[in-house]
């Protein structure tokens, strides 16, 4: 490796905003310094201002209302992320403030700026590199009735809260300074990525190379800086054969690093199919996969049949790898087929990552899509929804999964899945009520919930016992739909989870619930790479 990317890490960011929201569980407290600071970014907003009739919204009124609260923001930039990047945001309620709780809270616009920790002393205000907006998140499974449990409800996280402003810049340092280096890897990265029209790197000078972001990578820039760091880097000028079959060799090595050797047959192009092709069925596993994973991102559809052999492949410690490879590159042959198979799996990270890929491939048929909770604009068009609902058709183990980074999104794996009847479901601290009724000689499901500001319940909707309809009704706006009816009663994420987990604990759904695992826990298919099977193992 002849060079590095210089501050490979996140970019840590900070700031403070309010939640608005919270019924009687915030705080009028706001300390001196921050007031100043928050008056000015709600009148950016154009609040308490007679022009825009909002002179009844004036800030300092917004910030008395116990319906509002004053929080910390932290996050983390990832290195490399691009404009309009989303990242996942932590939120706390201030300690010298008598904030109750922050759930129900939504986040108004307020800006991220750098955290310079300890190289700030002198508390100076650095540079706004992201905003933070959004709907909180709070941990579905606090136990009300236990006063230890409480503090919890003073923290939470947004997710994908945190929107990037500024590109972040992207810089190679070589180990030694060598200017005809530096000008030979910056001609290697443009010919491989670059366009006519545009330079993706630039030898700025004998030790560092500036790289952009191609457009085509925008939505897997890791991946993108991950290929650049495995460019091969040949002997002469382009394209050396010689080196290719190196690589190719070293693959064959049981105890050699096999993806980051596949990285490197990736990053030299298209060049290099011819070479990978009769790899595709040698009887090392890992020689296998890894070629085959490498022609595939490539390009060449010869390489399908490899990946579907080992998607497959029970057991193999390959096969949610191969899954996944399915899902990066859209519409193999055959792909759909196995999929919808492999959705019924015993194995949750197969089954989820079979999912995922059915969804990429955009199998309409499989995976039911909507967006709950979503708002009717004046033009006619719709808001973004609090979450995706997304029901699969399968005959494996009724699940529901939920997932708490990224994105907010809950997957039913079985397109029947019911509430039971007779139920009933109350929380301590009354947010919602299920339970079963006859009207008119029919059973009902009913539901109903408590209005965040005072002890006042909405009206109770009478549905059907389909935990799809449940969802909706929990997640949906409070407005009226084409038929004049209020749709639903505007639960935020984390609360429609609170209660569907509830409901799979007491066995009034037939169902594991399954909350997706922290980022530094899950084994799922993301950026995770198949511990190597021994070197005799065969293709399946």
């Amino acid at each position: 490796q002849y060079a590095m990317y210089v501050g490979y890490s996140q970019r840590p960011v900070q700031g403070y905003g309010l939640l608005l929201g919270l019924g009687e569980n915030g705080s009028a407290e706001v300390p001196q310094p921050l007031q100043d600071r928050l008056t000015e970014e709600l009148g950016k907003q154009n609040l308490g201002f007679y022009r825009y009739g909002t002179a009844h919204l004036s800030p300092s009124r917004i910030l008395r209302d116990l319906d509002t609260a004053v929080v910390r923001i932290t996050g983390s930039i990832p290195y490399g992320a691009t404009v309009g990047t989303r990242f996942d945001l932590r939120v706390s309620a201030l300690s010298q403030t008598q904030t109750r709780s922050l759930d129900g809270g939504r986040m108004l616009p307020f800006p991220l700026r750098l955290d310079l920790g300890s190289n700030n002393p002198a508390g100076r205000r650095s540079s706004i590199w992201a905003t933070a907006s959004g709907e909180m998140f709070l941990n579905p499974y606090i136990e009300l009735d236990k006063p230890g449990e409480l503090i919890k409800l003073r923290e939470g996280r947004i997710i994908n809260g945190g929107r990037v402003i500024h590109e972040q810049p992207v810089v190679l340092l070589l180990g030694r300074a060598d200017y005809s280096m530096s000008s030979k890897i910056a001609a290697l990265i443009n010919t491989r990525f670059g366009k006519s029209y545009r330079r993706v790197a630039t030898a700025k000078n004998d030790r560092t190379i500036e790289v952009q972001i191609p457009r085509e990578f925008h939505d897997d820039y890791t991946h993108f800086l991950d290929l650049v760091l495995h460019l091969p880097l040949g002997r002469g000028e382009g394209f050396d054969e010689l080196r290719i079959r190196e690589v190719l060799e070293a693959l064959g090595d049981p105890k050699s690093q096999h993806a980051q050797l596949s990285l490197a047959l990736e990053a030299a192009g298209e060049q290099v199919i011819g070479l990978l092709q009769s790899h595709y069925a040698s009887p090392k596993a890992h020689v296998a996969f890894y070629t085959a994973r490498a022609g595939l991102r490539l390009g060449d559809r010869k390489a399908s049949g490899t990946i579907l052999r080992f998607a497959v492949r029970d057991g193999s410690p390959y096969q949610v790898s191969a899954i996944k490879e399915l899902a990066r590159v859209r519409g193999v042959a055959g792909s759909v087929r196995v999929l919808r198979k492999l959705v019924n799996s015993e194995d949750e990270f197969v089954r989820l990552a079979a999912y995922e890929a059915l969804v990429a491939n955009g199998d309409a048929a499989t995976v039911q899509s909507s967006q709950i909770g979503q708002r009717r604009k004046a033009d006619g068009g719709f808001t973004p929804g609090r979450f995706t609902l997304d029901i699969v058709k399968s005959t494996g183990k009724p699940v529901i999964y939920a997932s708490q980074f990224e994105e907010t999104k809950i997957v039913i794996f079985g397109a029947d899945m019911r509430v039971k009847s007779p139920m009933f479901l109350s929380f301590p601290d009354e947010l919602v009520t299920v339970g079963n009724v006859k009207i008119d000689g029919e059973d009902k499901l009913m539901v109903y919930r408590r209005i965040p500001r005072g002890r006042v319940v909405s009206d109770a909707f009478y549905i059907d016992f389909s935990v799809a309809s449940l969802i909706r009704t929990m997640g949906s706006a409070i407005e009226r739909g084409d038929d004049g009816k209020i749709q639903g009663l505007a639960l935020t994420y984390s609360q429609v989870l609170r209660v569907l987990a509830a409901l799979c604990a007491s066995g009034d759904i037939d169902a594991r619930f399954i909350l997706q695992r922290p980022p530094a826990l899950r084994r799922i298919y993301r950026d995770i790479e198949p511990a190597e099977e021994a070197e005799t193992t065969s293709v399946p």
